[in-house]
């Protein structure tokens, strides 16, 4: 559990892993990235006082990490079989979820991890929703095989929801990448082989914040969804990574031409036709392009 300034959202997190009922030891991991808020008393507190504090391991970093490097250095921390993962400020709701998981991968031998479906929760408005993974689960299936091309085509996976074999990522290395998020980790666990969604709702995704995301925020998250593919697919060199990588440099073309940022625009389509050369999709974008160009 990787968790910075999240004292609002703590206990439920740490409540959702002590309530967990399972048949073997474990351990939980809290690594704090130099908080200054009440998170260090907060854990404290669960230590002392809750009849599972002594599984709690709670280590306060005494710099700022960043959120990549404290989440790699704290998965290098991990030391059981099974590694189950959770951010501060989301939590998990099936005291039974991480033994579903785990039986699943000790039946399912050549399966590298297990997630499930969750809820997400919107803070300001205080309002729920699935996730949107309905459409994958047809004909009353309990569960779908997710490989690289599952996720390039839109499927979600909420790291709340995740359980994986800890052996898997023995080599996982974070040196090569600019960007190290979630899906580095998703994708050397694919490499290794394909996962699997089991349909039960068992977390909650808190979605916070000040409630507006600005112009300037999105343009950089999608840069930086667009980095973290174009960086896998180089290291990687797997198709499914090349069509995530088109799928968030057609994003950030659309963005740009909403914005009459015209330059911008071209310079990702042009990254686009090196990746995936289609003149059909050239001349779409290029008649875009005049469209608004002529509207400016």
């Amino acid at each position: 559990m990787i968790t910075y300034n999240h004292g609002d959202y703590l206990e439920e997190a740490i409540k959702g892993v002590l309530n967990q009922e399972i048949d073997q030891n474990f351990e939980l991991i809290v690594s704090d990235d130099c908080s200054t808020d009440k998170t260090s008393e907060l854990v404290g507190y669960f230590i002392l006082t809750h009849s599972l504090g002594h599984k709690i391991r709670y280590i306060r970093h005494d710099e700022n990490l960043g959120m990549s490097a404290n989440f790699y250095w704290t998965l290098n921390q991990c030391k059981g079989e099974y590694v189950g993962y959770c951010e501060g400020d989301d939590y998990w709701t099936d005291p039974q979820k991480l033994q579903k998981q785990i039986n699943y991968l000790k039946i399912k031998r050549n399966c590298s991890f297990v997630f499930h479906r969750t809820t997400l929760f919107d803070q300001n408005s205080q309002t729920s929703k699935p996730d949107g993974n309905e459409r994958f689960f047809k004909e009353g299936n309990q569960e779908v095989e997710v490989g690289g091309f599952t996720l390039a085509n839109g499927w979600q996976i909420g790291m709340q929801t995740l359980v994986f074999r800890k052996n898997l990522i023995s080599d996982l290395d974070i040196k090569p990448f600019k960007y190290f998020r979630d899906v580095h980790l998703l994708t050397h666990l694919l490499n290794a082989s394909n996962g699997v969604c089991l349909d039960f709702f068992g977390s909650v995704y808190r979605i916070h914040g000040n409630g507006v995301h600005s112009k300037t925020q999105k343009s950089e998250s999608l840069k930086i969804g667009y980095g973290c593919f174009d960086e896998l697919y180089r290291h990687y060199k797997k198709d499914y990574l090349k069509l995530s990588m088109s799928n968030y440099l057609h994003e950030l073309i659309r963005f740009h031409i909403d914005e009459k940022a015209h330059m911008q625009a071209i310079s990702y389509l042009s990254k686009l036709m090196k990746v995936d050369f289609k003149p059909k999709v050239l001349l779409y974008y290029f008649k875009e392009l005049l469209v608004t160009c002529k509207s400016k």
